[in-house]
């Protein structure tokens, strides 16, 4: 028994409702013929959408399986795939559309998404340690769409085609239309506009949440739909904010995948006879006894087992890494000195 529709929307059977309007709207996109998209992967995508959006048929088809639930004539009707699949997309991404499904897909107009935004944020350590709930305060530049018209001047093409004579020939050339720059639309502020108050244009401010999971790196990256480039037609889509983490350097530690990495210092007599040293740590500073790892080698990396960052996703965590410089003395041995310190090491056998 298979269930090939939650593959089709990339996402796991236990996937909430929430799950599969994201899923949708991320595949509908990619697959949409007038993207570049295959009309027949296009179309089982709308198809599984339809099933495992409505409760019911969900249901039925989670008992059922591929099999079954066809077999019972689930896919061709209650839900299961009889909803012509550009009004589902309309539903998502508004009526700028011509699409004629039927044909094929001869598309008037295409689905255009506006440009993705990068924003880089900034945290310490210690709040990639611990993971941390940020707020982000937005302000998106809008163009309103309720006071946008055709452009009269390209009847709507976006393009100009001029007929230039010259002699016997005569010569067609097709330009970016100046007055709407190309995009077949233009904005007349209506006075009275609930929207932009008759200027056109508005901004509109929006607080999102940024939740950072603990043991993040750098380069960990959260997608906001719908918070890049605004639309400044009808039929487009508003582009996507991805929001970029940058953990910050620290002045004792330094990081390497999960494991993190300390240096510090010791005398050249505690490194033979042992001491404790009191290590800084972001779940408070603990010791470690140098005697429990015998002489101290300036060179060797010694592992404390657990003391380093969260692994995402998992109760685990790293290492830390401490490497030891010695301070060596700036004495010169007398002869009696020497042969006593000769002694010493030869009977702990060194």
């Amino acid at each position: 028994m298979g269930w090939k529709l939650y593959e089709q929307l990339g996402i796991p059977r236990e996937a909430s409702k929430e799950d599969i309007k994201k899923a949708y709207k991320k595949k509908a996109l990619e697959t949409h013929p007038d993207r570049g998209g295959n009309p027949e992967e296009f179309k089982q995508v709308n198809h599984a959408y339809t099933v495992l959006n409505e409760d019911d048929t969900r249901r039925r088809y989670d008992q059922l399986g591929d099999e079954g639930f066809e077999a019972s004539g689930g896919g061709n009707g209650g839900g299961g795939g009889h909803m012509n699949p550009n009004d589902i997309f309309q539903q998502f991404f508004g009526q700028g559309f011509n699409f004629n499904f039927h044909g094929g897909f001869s598309g008037q107009e295409q689905v255009v998404q506006r440009n993705h935004h990068k924003h880089v944020f900034k945290i310490d350590m210690r709040e990639a340690y611990f993971g941390a709930k940020k707020g982000v305060r937005l302000v998106l530049h809008k163009t309103c769409l309720k006071c946008c018209d055709k452009c009269y001047a390209c009847q709507g093409r976006g393009q100009i085609t001029e007929m230039h004579r010259a002699g016997f020939f005569t010569q067609m050339i097709t330009r970016q239309c100046g007055s709407c720059n190309g995009s077949g639309t233009v904005t007349k502020p209506r006075d009275g506009c609930g929207e932009c108050k008759g200027a056109g244009k508005y901004n509109q401010e929006k607080l999102i949440e940024l939740n950072i999971p603990a043991g993040v790196d750098t380069g960990y990256t959260t997608v906001f739909e719908g918070f890049g480039e605004q639309p400044t037609r009808p039929g487009e889509i508003a582009g996507d904010l991805h929001i970029e983490v940058f953990v910050q350097p620290h002045e004792q530690f330094t990081r390497q995948n999960n494991d993190i990495y300390m240096r510090t210092s010791v005398g050249f007599k505690e490194s033979i006879i042992g001491t404790k040293v009191n290590i800084p740590h972001f779940t408070g500073d603990f010791q470690v006894d140098t005697n429990e790892l015998g002489i101290l080698q300036p060179t060797k990396q010694y592992v404390i087992k657990g003391r380093g960052m969260p692994i995402r996703d998992k109760k685990d965590h790293g290492n830390l890494i401490l490497q030891f410089d010695i301070k060596y003395p700036a004495v010169k041995l007398s002869v009696d000195d020497t042969k006593r310190l000769d002694e010493i090491l030869t009977n702990i056998g060194l």
